[in-house]
């Protein structure tokens, strides 16, 4: 059973909210509020290897590639 456009439109709002959160954190050197244990450790992602694609951060194409879900024709 597929997700409806509500709900999915909530994900892709969420994941650019994140996202711009991850990024905004980067650009700045902010401390990040997640843990830095556990499953999910933002500092790595933050400053790890690969943590910079064309120079920028990882998270800014997660924000770009989930807005452009918004925008594919017939998906939503």
């Amino acid at each position: 059973m597929r997700p409806g456009p509500s709900v999915l439109r909530g994900l892709i709002g969420l994941i650019v909210g994140l996202g711009s959160y991850v990024t905004g954190a980067a650009w700045t050197d902010r401390p990040v509020a997640c843990p830095a244990t556990g499953i999910i450790h933002c500092q790595t992602v933050l400053t790890g290897p690969g943590h910079r694609v064309a120079g920028l951060p990882l998270a800014f194409w997660g924000v770009l590639w989930a807005l452009a879900g918004l925008k594919w024709p017939g998906r939503l």
